[in-house]
This record gives structure tokens, sequence and C-alpha cells, in this order.
């Protein structure tokens, strides 16, 4: 019987085929093969075939895996029970194990008897019994995780022993192969790697052999943190020097042996230059589709050909053999001359095409320079930096042909420039690392044309010409994609796929080239779909890699380049979730005083790791962005080198550092909607020495950081902070409110309510309600307004937090007004008052007073309503909030112009005019156009009121307000103002939209009063029956809710009443009773916007 188990499980008997079933039988089967004759404990077995995690009844499974194997396997192999476990007797069966451990045995005493072609056959044939890639492939997991490693290492050790003989035996050329795929399967085996140089360098192929170690050493640094061993050292350095690799000792003293049939192996022949009598061409091949960039391509041609004037050749053979152009040289100044001996350096972050246009302009000057053009990529094999003396003798070998290379540095400098003495030769020296790399390689005189391409724009060159590269810009960036996507047309066809392309790369032509080849390979991908592959941040950089284009790569390069603190703070800037950044933040992050972090970052952005968006008089106040694809490697290589601890200090000092200055931003806003909470654990205070210089102008400092505050509430929402989500999201609200910022204050608080739902956090859900509601009453959407008022009020109830019941409550009593439930609103605001005055929580008391003052008012009690706004107004100056006091005298003015006292309304209404204009408060004032729209109305200026609606109705519809509140306010009382002037048909037009803008908000109070004044101008324009309509309508809203318009309507209708409709109501009397006139545009003080 014959059992083989190096591969899938095969055993074969004489007389009948055998296969085991399972995967867990087949385990046990080939762990007791390879102990066979000893015992094998069970709980050796159940490791292997359950891990630490057996079930119940292993042993019972065990026993009946046993069971099986025995009856499969009949009397030729015994199973047997012995303490502690089972042990296999193989008796007179062969097991290639076994076999092959028998043949590398055999091939070790041939060896050492000298005999090594017989050795070689022995291991040849011991590696044949291996069949597969993976010997264990049919069995269970922790089975393949103890055996796999031993195995795998005596099948290795096996090849290496086979790959020592055939290069003992001069088979180097028929190894190369096996061993460049030996050595990318098992980077880390230094025998494998040390073998392939010998086998490349006596194949005459010396670069490709050094290539090799700079692998390896790579590698083994980046990888493992250990160097290469002192062979492989040891064989690098006979290359470099270009010494005979001997045989290893150990094989050369078995060669040398009496009777060896290879006693003498000749030396290698010392590698002789291919390079004399060429002129040399080194360019990387021309970029046949490079797009965009004309402008910048254009001034790195002028700026090389003007540093190296055209020769006028003289051809005549050079000593070594290759003709070479000598000229005279016009002066600097000189028609067509420039500055001796400029280089020009393309500087520019990783990927962003600073090679590309390089080799571009490289091969258009080339007829330029007609000794030749030399080229190197200084970030050589796997990112190693070359080393100038290395890259001298290439280019001296190049320029020389066969010469006796110097073994200095300096020798080597000065020798390569004097070669290029009398050459016209261009040099293009490719990412170099910084400008010690570079001077060596520089030419000495301005016969030569210099490029030099780095991440850094390396000043400290004399002389040099800089040129940065930014990103393509969208129009670059879609001709970018229409030449390279290899389908024509397909930018043309699917234009906003291609934009979202350009963006999603960053404008960064080594993605857009990757994730334009990728599409090219797929001629049956539309490019939305291409798109749609790289929407995931997660995946992104994965996606932009293809063969040797690879995004994350070129950045890996810059970010291994830089310092240990440098690093770090790249990947603690990088973690940051934010569009952009300040000066300030980079020291308050990092943890270090504000000069060493603004040094960190002007490293950084040297790197071309980090954009400048923007300088600002001192470092505190400049700003920075990282590229998209930046930052998304960024936060790869923190999560790959920080551990979460540290990643949360860097995160909690982010949110720490800007909620401190937005909190005291805050204070200094004019305006207030809430009360402010305190949470139970708060941020440490960042920042103390900076708040006051950073927020001295508080609406110019959250105008600066909003974008980054907003990201940072989403950020802290996702991970799970929504303690510090709350607080931000609170601290922003006020300033969402007077900068009407209704897009964030929307997507803030509702990332927020569902981070406090997914994480339990009910304050978090209970401070997004009450910014919602806020928000909705803004907007005067009833059903949310009611939702998000009482859900936060039940939560914060629950909570005990009364501050925030209070504000709830509030809003809870203006859904009910607006409802018409005044009953109920007045109920719900005296407790609130209450609570608040108990708790001292002044904002609340000022916010429960101005909603009672708007109930008296609704409600035909103007005097009683205007005592109640001064208590208001006297609240809000008191805590030094002047908007709000200035909405209380509003409201103010809005009773005496109601009330008749035409002349005390102007003047407050002017100066709240006034006052708003200087805070900034654009709604505001458009409120207060309307305020005094209606006062000019009543006081019978009608011109003077008609153009005050109309800057309203243009205001509100600047401020994207169009279709709300006040817009129709403004539209009623611009059409009452047409239908007084006689014109009815332009006043039905303006009414008919006010109303149907009221039923959108839900708001029949308002709905009713404009339908009266619809009626009445319906019924000027002969239209009887629509103005009955109308009317009849009205009266229908008025008597469900009670409103005291009730009586006006029953008088349009009642035909006894003896009164015209036109006479019922005079357009510049108040048609709705005391409580307002015909618009009574005051604000619900829960928000501050006109009511």
């Amino acid at each position: 019987m014959e059992f083989r188990i190096l591969g899938p499980l095969d055993i074969r008997s004489p007389d009948r085929p055998l296969a085991v079933k399972g995967s867990k039988p087949r385990t046990v089967l080939k762990a007791l093969l390879l102990r066979h004759d000893q015992a094998v404990p069970y709980q050796t077995l159940s490791e292997m075939l359950w891990g630490d995690a057996p079930p119940s009844t292993s042993t019972a499974q065990l026993y009946t895996y046993v069971s099986r194997l025995r009856k499969l396997l009949g009397p030729d192999v015994v199973i047997v029970r012995q303490q502690p476990g089972y042990l296999l007797r193989l008796g007179s069966a062969w097991l290639d194990y076994d076999e092959f451990h028998d043949l590398v045995q055999r091939g070790r005493e041939l060896t050492a008897a000298g005999h090594h072609a017989d050795a070689a056959a022995e291991i040849t044939r011991a590696l044949a019994l291996w069949r597969g890639p993976a010997p264990l492939a049919d069995v269970a997991d922790p089975f393949v995780a103890a055996e796999l490693p031993r195995l795998e290492e005596e099948y290795m050790a096996a090849v290496e022993t086979g790959m020592s003989l055939d290069l003992a035996l001069g088979r180097h050329q028929e190894v190369i192969a096996e061993l460049t795929r030996l050595v990318t399967d098992h980077p880390y085996r230094e025998k494998l790697h040390e073998q392939l140089m010998t086998a490349l360098y006596r194949s005459g192929r010396q670069a490709d052999a050094l290539a090799v170690y700079d692998t390896a050493r790579r590698t083994l640094r980046d990888e493992l943190g250990v160097d290469p061993s002192e062979e492989l050292r040891a064989a690098h350095l006979s290359i470099l020097n270009q010494e005979p690799l001997s045989v290893p000792a150990r094989v050369r003293a078995d060669l040398d042996r009496p009777g060896s049939p290879f006693p003498d192996e000749p030396e290698p022949r010392r590698p002789v230059s291919a390079w004399h009598g060429v002129r040399p061409a080194m360019l990387p091949h021309d970029i046949a589709d490079f797009t965009g960039r004309a402008g910048d391509l254009d001034r790195l041609l002028s700026l090389v050909r003007g540093s190296a004037p055209l020769p006028q050749p003289d051809t005549r053979p050079d000593t070594d053999g290759v003709p070479s152009a000598r000229w005279d040289v016009e002066p600097a100044g000189a028609p067509g001359g420039g500055a001796a001996g400029v280089v020009t350096v393309i500087s520019g972050m990783p990927g962003v095409g600073k090679t590309a246009l390089a080799v571009r302009a490289a091969h258009l000057l080339a007829g330029d320079f007609p000794d030749g053009q030399l080229y190197v990529d200084l970030r050589g094999a796997e990112g190693r930096r070359l080393d100038p003396a290395e890259v001298l003798a290439w280019f001296l070998r190049a320029l020389g042909g066969d010469i006796v290379l110097p073994s200095t540095l300096e020798e080597r400098r000065q020798l390569y420039r004097s070669r290029l003495t009398d050459r016209r030769v261009l040099v293009v020296l490719d990412n170099a690392a910084d400008v010690r790399q570079v001077r060596p390689l520089l030419p000495g005189g301005g016969r030569c044309g210099v490029i030099v391409t780095s991440g850094q724009p390396l000043g400290a060159i004399e002389g040099s010409a800089h040129l940065p590269l930014a990103p393509l810009d969208l129009a670059d960036g879609l001709a970018f994609v229409a030449t390279v996507a290899g389908r024509p047309g397909c930018a043309a066809d699917e234009p906003e796929a291609a934009r979202r392309l350009v963006e999603l790369c960053g404008g960064l032509p080594i993605a857009l080239r990757v994730a334009c080849a990728r599409g090219a390979s797929r001629p049956h991908w539309r490019l939305a779909r291409l798109v749609a592959s790289l929407e995931d941040e997660q995946d992104r950089l994965d996606e932009l890699q293809l063969g040797d284009l690879d995004v994350r790569a070129s950045l890996r390069f810059s970010y291994e380049g830089l310092r240990d603190v440098d690093r770090r703070a790249f990947r603690a800037l990088g973690s940051l979730g934010v569009p952009s950044f300040p000066g300030w933040a980079v020291g308050a992050v990092l943890g270090l005083p504000q000069a060493r972090a603004a040094r960190i970052a002007e490293r950084l952005v040297d790197a071309r790791l980090l954009d400048t968006v923007a300088a600002g008089p001192e470092p505190l106040f400049d700003r920075y962005r990282f590229h998209d694809l930046v930052r998304l490697f960024a936060r790869e290589v923190a999560a790959e080198e920080d551990p979460p601890a540290e990643r949360d200090t860097v995160l909690d000092r982010a949110f720490a550092a800007w909620l401190s200055l937005a909190v005291a931003g805050d204070r200094r806003l004019p305006s207030q909607c809430f009360g402010v909470l305190r949470a139970e654990v708060p941020f440490p205070v960042a920042c103390p020495d900076l708040r006051d210089t950073l927020v001295a102008e508080p609406f110019s400092w959250f105008d600066a950081e909003l974008s980054t505050l907003v990201a940072l509430i989403h950020q802290a929402c996702r991970t799970g902070r929504t303690t510090a989500a709350w607080q931000l999201a609170q601290a922003l609200t006020n300033y969402f409110d007077m900068r009407h910022r209704f897009d964030e204050w929307t997507s803030t608080h509702e990332a927020l309510l569902a981070a406090g739902r997914e994480h339990g956090d009910r304050l978090a859900e209970a401070v997004a309600h009450r910014g919602l509601t806020e928000l909705a009453a803004f907007f005067k959407d009833a059903d949310a307004h009611h939702g998000h008022a009482e859900a936060a009020r039940a939560l914060f109830a629950g909570l005990g937090e009364r501050v925030g019941e209070v504000d709830a409550l509030v809003h809870c009593a203006d859904g009910y007004r607006q409802a018409g439930e005044h009953e109920r609103a007045v109920a719900a605001l005296t407790a609130a008052l209450d609570t608040a005055r108990r708790i001292g929580h002044r904002v609340g008391e000022a916010q429960c007073l101005a909603g009672l003052g708007e109930i008296r008012l609704e409600l035909g009690e103007p005097e009683s309503a205007a005592e109640l706004f001064r208590g208001g107004e006297v609240i809000w100056t008191a805590l030094g909030r002047p908007r709000y006091a200035t909405l209380m005298l509003r409201n103010i003015g809005i009773i005496e112009r109601d009330t008749g006292r035409f002349a005390e309304a102007a003047a407050h209404l002017e100066e709240c005019r006034s006052r708003l204009t200087v805070l900034g408060d654009r709604i505001g004032v458009a409120y207060a156009l309307n305020s005094l729209g209606d006062l000019y109305r009543l006081w019978d200026q009608p011109e003077r009121a008609r153009s005050l609606y109309r800057q309203a109705i243009g205001q509100f519809t600047e401020l994207g307000l169009a279709g709300g509140f006040g817009h129709a306010v403004a539209l009623r009382g611009l059409g009452e103002v047409l239908l007084s002037q006689g014109d009815p048909a332009a006043a039905v037009v303006l009414l008919e939209h006010a109303v149907q803008i009221w039923r959108a908000l839900a708001m029949p109070l308002w709905e009713a009063r404009t339908l009266l004044a619809l009626g009445d101008a319906q019924d000027a324009s002969g239209a009887r029956g629509n103005a009955e309509g109308s009317w009849r309508e009205a009266l229908a809203r008025c008597a469900d809710h009670g409103y005291p318009e009730e009586s006006e309507a029953r008088s349009r209708l009642d035909p006894v009443s003896g009164l015209a409709p036109d006479q019922a109501a005079p357009w510049n009397a108040p048609s709705t009773g005391a409580s307002g006139g015909a618009v009574c545009s005051c604000f619900p003080m829960v928000s501050g916007h006109a009511d």
C-alpha cells in the first residue's frame, strides 16, 4: 500500500482504490502518518481537528473517524489505541514523506562524497514528490496551521540545497527563472536572494544582481526591521567591486576533492561595458498621450533652453569615439542666451505628473542636446534612495566607455564635470530626495541642461528655477480622461461620470491614469461603473493600482522620507476627517508648542504631502489641507502604525480644541436660541492662551471654520463620540441661525440624532431634536416641528435636564399657538416660565415671555403683549444678546403701529432695521422691511409701502427663502397695496400665491387673513363668485379655530349688512382686528424669525 500525503491525500492499494471522504478523517490519517509508529495524544488530534474550541462530543467523533479509517485500511496498516492516544503502524507500506527524507539525505551524502551531479538528481527526485502548491489542502484548518510551516521549511531547505548544487555545476542561466519565482514567493529567505544574485552576476547581469539585493534589503528592513545577513552583504560587496563570486566554501571544498567531475571552475568574466562608442540616450519612453499642462510645458522648455544657449556645432570625434558638438556660447544676456547653469526643479506632490512632464520636455529638447541625454530615477529599485556615487558610476560609464572608476565620491564628481565640460548633454534627475543627492550630479558649466523632479522645491540649489505643479484642474482633467480612457467619446457621452472621476482622483494624473487604464481593460464597463468602484473611500487606494502604477506606493515613498516627528504629525492630522485646518490646530492636535508645530507643518508642505490653502498674517492663521488621496493614505498608515489609544488621543485633542473655541465664539455672538447644556464629563479646555486672539471676531472665526466644524461633528458621530458631537452642534446653532446655514444645520443635527440612537445617548438625541425643532419652526413645517418638540420634551424630562425641557416646552407651545390651541399653549408656557425662573434659566424665561406675548397679540390684547415683550427685552439686554432685544423692540413697534401710534412705531421699527443691519442679520432685516411696509401701508403712504415690500421679496429670494413665511407676508402686503391702488388683477396673483404658501406651511390663521384679502381683490375684479368662495374658506378656518376674524368673514357674506366688500375693510385699516392689522409680521420668539 502506498500513501501520498505531500499534496492531496492519495492512497493506492494493489487490489482496490481507496478514498477517505471528509476533511476531518483525512486530517486524522495524515496526522498519524506524519508520526507513524508513535503514539499521537488525543489532545493533539483534537487540536488538529478543532483548534481551541472542540465540541462537547469531540471524543466520540474522534473514535468514529478512527473506526472508519480502520475499516478502510484493513489489516495492512493498523491503527491501535495506545496511551495517551492512537498509534499507526505503517509496516511495509510506502509513504512519500519518508521517501522525501531518504532522498534528501542521500543527496547530502553524495555531495559530501563529491558526486554533485548524482546529488542534484536525488534532490530533484525528492522535490518531485511534492504535488501542487498546498500539501495540506484537503485537511482541517487547525492542522494546516500547525503542520504547514514545518513541512514548508523542509521543502525550502531541499530547494536551496538543489540550487546550490546547480550553481556549483555551472547551471547559472538555467536557474534564473526559477530563482526569480522563488524569491518572489519567499521574500524573507536570504539564501534564495544570494543564489539569484550569484546566478545573475555569473551570467553578466551585474545591474540586475544589485537590484535583487536592493529589493531584499528593503523588504527585510521595512517588513522585519532587520539588516541583511553577513553572507548576503558579502555577496553584494563582491558584485559592487566586480570581484568573482566563488562557490561557497563548503561546496568549493567538495568540488576540489580528487575525482570531482568539476575540479576547476573558471573565474567569471569581468563584465565589459556596452557603452563604448554609444551616445547616451537614457530617457524613458516618451509619453504619447501626454495631455494638459500646456503652460507648464512651455515654461519648462523656455527655462531649459534659456539656461543652455543653442550651439554652433563643429562635429569631430571625441577621444572615446563618440562625436561631440563644440561651439561658441553667447554670453549671458545676449540674444538667445540665458543664465548659465540654471537648474530647473519641477516640484509637486506624489503622482502629480512631475516625471511625465520632465520626460515629455526632455524628448522635445533632445535635438537641442546633441551629445546625449542622461537620466536616472534617484528613487531606485523598490524606492531605495540611490547613492550619488553609484549614479556617477553609471553616468561616467555612459559618457566614457571602459574606464577605471575613482573610488571616492569627490573624484567621481570631478571626473563627471570634466567629461561634460565640452559637451552639450541634457541631464534629467528624477525623484530626487533632497539637495544632497542632487549636488554631486550637477554639471559644472552652462553647456548642459538640467531638469530635476522632486517632492520638495530644493530651493537651496543656487540659481535654480522652480516649476511647482498642482493637480490638474477640471478642464485638463476631463481632457486627460478623454485622451487616456481608451474609448473615444466616453467623456463626452458621460459628462457627469467623467467629472466625478476627476473629482474622486483629485485631479492627480497618476490616479486618473490608473483609473482610465482599468476602464480601458474592461471595455464593457461604462464610465459610471468605473466611478462607482471608486466611491468607497475605504477601497479607493486599492482600486488605484495597476501593474507598476500605484498611488499608494508613490505616497509611501514621500512619507518614508519624512522625519519621525513629521510622520507622526502626518498620521495625526490625516486622521481628522476635515476639509482643511488652521495653523493653530497643528499644535493643538499634536500637543506641541505652536512654533514647533508650525515648523512641522511647513516641512510637510515642502514634502508636498500638505497643501497651503491660505497664508495668514502669522502661522496661527495659515490654513492647510490634504489632497483627498493623501488624506486616505494618512488614515491608512495611522491605522497601521498607531495604536488605537494614540489615535483616540489625537481625535480627543482635536474635538477639545475646536469645541473650546466654538464655545468661546458662541458666547460672543449677539443671538441665543437655547439655554446652554453642560456635559457630565466635559472636554478639557484647549488653547486657553489663544482663545481671545482667535475668536476676537466670532463671525469671522466661524466663517473660516464652518466646513471643518461640520466635518468634525460628522466624524464624532461616526466614531461614537456623541458627547463631543452634541456639544459642537449646540455651540454652532446660534451661528447657523444668524448666518442662515440651514443645510449644515440640518445635516449635523440629523447625523447627531442617528448617532444618539445608535449609541444609546439620549442626551445627544434630545439636543438633536431641540435643534431640528428650531429649524422646523423657521420653515413652518408644522408636522416636523411638533414631532421634534415633543420628542425633545420627553427626552429632556426623562433625563431630568430642566434647561432643555424648558426650551422644548417653548417650542411645543409655539406649535399649539400656530394650530389655534391658545389655552394649551398658555398652559405649557406658564409651566415652562415657572421652571425657568426656579432654575435661573434666563434665556428660557425670555422665550416664554415672548411666546406669551405672541398669544396675547393674536387674542387681541396688544397692551398685555407689549408688556410681555418689554420684559423679554430687559432680559435679553441683560444677557448681552442684542439681536433678541432688538426683535422684542420690533414687536413693540408693531403693536404701536396696529394701535395707530404710527410715529412711535416708525421710530422703533427703523431703529430695529438699523440694529439688525449692523448685526449682519439679513433675514431679520427682511422681516423688518415687512413690518415697515405694513406701517406705511396703514399710514397712508402706499408708494413707500410698495417699495419696502418689494425690497423684502427680493431679499427673501436672494436668501433662498422664497416660499417661506416672510415671503408670504411680503406677497400679501404688496397684494393689498396694489388692490388699494386700483390694480386688483395683479393683487389677485400675489394673494393667491400667498394663500398657497400658508396652506403648504399649515398656518390656518394667516391663510384665513389672506383669503379675506383675496376675496376683496377678486370681488373688485368682477369675480363675485370666486370672492364668495374665498370668504367662505376664510369663515371656515376662523370658525374651526375661534379666530376673531370670523366676524369680518360673515360681514362680507351677509347681504343684509348693507356694506359692500370694499367698504367693509378699507385698504389702510387693520382688517384683522387689534391683533396685528392686515399683516402682523411678528417673530416667533423661539426662533427669532417673523411669524
